[in-house]
């Protein structure tokens, strides 16, 4: 029986969660030992590759692995193309090389719809399946639907890693292609650790995410300076990832960042630096939830089906996000889900929660049990490995 090659283009390093999720996707592939061998190329070097190579999974770093995806505003498009067409000038090395390597495999699957100018390049130049996994909900915009145009021309299966997804590049364009829905693998932990005790401690809430305006992490500000109003000093947050703002930031937010500050400096002046533990970059998040009771995603974007919800949970670790979608986080059962962000109120819960080891623990049993049913590698990774024998037999072509 022919061996199946598929090689994997992967956007990131395993500094991120659409870079973890693929590893994890390879890794419940690879152990079902089905006659599939894996590349998987990055576009940067980072942790990720040592853990492939502990799976006998080749990897190579390309730099200059060319990707663009639509912002929200239409001048920042315009700069974004400019300086795609110039990385692009600079990957030609980078393109011939795909471009002999792509003829030895059957399936080059492109881990995030930031590759889809790729997508075209390579239907032209291999007769291997495309497949692409869909992994944001981009602007609704003149570039997002020219994005989703592109995607359903070049890319013979998708894969959506929610419901959430599908429907929202379906809006971009209603003649895309249906896809997959696979959710994200996650696996339980081989001991999960009890939630730490609060008595006489903290109630401590983490928060895993780089920082910008749609991800929110500023309103966990609002929520310290509330705690601090109500004179509780008992709630700390550990917010891991790169904090640098942006200039184009609101109000004092933008101030700081136009002298050189990041979100620990807007913290210390709304007079709140105690509330916070600001670690910087882990490469090991796990280490971060393990210490922790609960974890919170401030989103402005109503997405609460990330991978750092997803982590949380099969930890035990109950989420706290904002949006409607409660496969995951669901209020009073895995976590608490609110539609609207209201530091007060956020501030209510934590203090109630700091008061309620009980309640903490019950949600944390379900939010791992939960995960584990949602989230099972044999499970989901057998649907990619279908939807790439499948691509490779020929039932869906471009």
């Amino acid at each position: 029986m022919k061996k199946l090659r598929v090689l994997c283009l992967d956007i990131e390093g395993g500094y991120g969660g659409s870079s973890r999720s693929l590893f994890e996707s390879v890794k419940a592939i690879s152990e079902r030992q089905d006659n599939v061998e894996i590349e998987v190329w990055c576009k940067k070097k980072g942790p990720i590759q040592e853990r492939y190579a502990r799976l006998n999974v080749k990897t190579e770093v390309h730099p200059l692995l060319p990707k663009i995806t639509s912002v929200e505003r239409p001048s920042r498009n315009l700069f974004q193309y400019l300086m795609f067409g110039c990385d692009t000038i600079r990957a030609g090395e980078f393109l011939r090389r795909l471009e002999k390597a792509a003829q030895s495999f059957d399936i080059i699957h492109l881990n995030h719809e930031s590759l889809h100018h790729l997508a075209k390049w390579l239907g032209k130049r291999t007769r291997a399946g495309i497949s692409m996994h869909i992994r944001t909900q981009p602007p609704v915009s003149l570039f997002s639907r020219l994005q989703a145009k592109r995607v359903d021309a070049c890319v013979d299966r998708l894969v959506y890693i929610t419901e959430n997804e599908q429907r929202h590049w379906s809006n971009l364009n209603p003649e895309i292609k249906q896809g997959t829905v696979i959710y994200n693998i996650v696996r339980p932990p081989e001991n999960l650790s009890p939630l730490p005790s609060i008595r006489d401690g903290f109630l401590r809430v983490c928060c895993v995410s780089n920082y910008s305006w749609m991800r929110g992490l500023d309103r966990l500000v609002e929520i310290a300076v509330e705690l601090k109003r109500q004179n509780n000093p008992s709630v700390r947050f550990t917010v891991a990832g790169n904090m640098s703002l942006s200039n184009s930031l609101p109000g004092l937010l933008g101030e700081i960042s136009r002298k050189g500050g990041d979100l620990s400096d807007y913290a210390k002046a709304m007079g709140v630096e105690a509330y916070f533990d600001f670690p910087g970059h882990i490469p090991d998040p796990e280490q971060i939830l393990r210490n922790s009771h609960i974890l919170i995603k401030p989103t402005r974007e109503a997405n609460p089906w990330g991978r750092d919800i997803l982590e949380a949970l099969q930890y035990g670790r109950p989420a706290i996000s904002f949006g409607t979608y409660d496969k995951f986080i669901e209020t009073g059962k895995t976590g608490f889900l609110f539609e609207d962000f209201d530091a007060k109120e956020l501030a209510d819960l934590l203090t109630g929660l700091q008061n309620d080891e009980q309640r903490l623990s019950s949600l944390s049993r379900t939010a791992a049990t939960r995960i584990e049913k949602l989230c099972n590698s044999e499970k989901q990774g057998r649907k990619l490995l279908e939807v790439w024998k499948e691509l490779a037999a020929g039932k869906c072509v471009r």
